[in-house]
């Protein structure tokens, strides 16, 4: 699909937005690159630079290789950048994750603990789809001291530090299949 904006000046104080509704089909590619194309003109420009091999989020300084303004000319000079975007699908797994003393009474989502109180996590998983999993990988870190949310980098606000006091283990229907690794840092 290839969209053109007619517009003859873009300045730093101006902008182009879009927005356009697609079907997916359950066949289709669930990673779609949307790639971005603005030709400069005469004037010189200046882009950061890229050490290595660009990834399609880069700006890069080119010229119009594949001919995109069909005008039979490979030789415009162009600014190209781009982002991925990955469809999520509706094939999910869900994780219940449910905690109790080391009695294993009152299961549920916290627990009060004693310093040096002893607790057990049970994950949950179950699909919501008749699709089978082909591969599942599960990431957790325990709270410490100042530490970072996994996946966005913020406070946790732990205020104690927690240790693994023995090995994770997995129900029987999943020996042999299952790798599980720690680290410490």
């Amino acid at each position: 699909m290839k969209v053109v904006w007619k517009t003859h000046y873009l300045t730093t104080t101006t902008g182009l937005t879009a927005a356009f509704g697609v079907d997916v089909t359950n066949d289709a590619d669930r990673t779609i690159d949307l790639k971005l194309v603005g030709f400069l003109g005469d004037p010189t420009y200046v882009v950061p630079a890229v050490d290595d091999e660009a990834n399609i989020t880069d700006t890069v300084l080119t010229t119009d290789q594949q001919d995109v303004n069909s005008n039979g000319s490979n030789t415009k000079k162009v600014v190209t950048t781009g982002a991925s975007y990955v469809i999520a699908t509706t094939n999910h797994l869900q994780v219940v994750g449910t905690i109790a003393d080391a009695q294993g009474t009152d299961w549920g989502q916290t627990v009060t603990l004693s310093p040096n109180g002893i607790a057990t996590i049970h994950l949950t998983t179950g699909a919501n789809s008749d699709e089978t999993f082909q591969q599942l990988y599960g990431l957790d870190e325990l709270p410490s001291l100042g530490d970072l949310g996994i996946t966005d980098g913020t406070d946790r606000d732990s205020n104690f530090t927690v240790s693994l006091m023995g090995p994770i283990t997995l129900p029987a229907s999943w020996q042999g299949k299952v790798q599980v690794a720690y680290t410490t840092t």
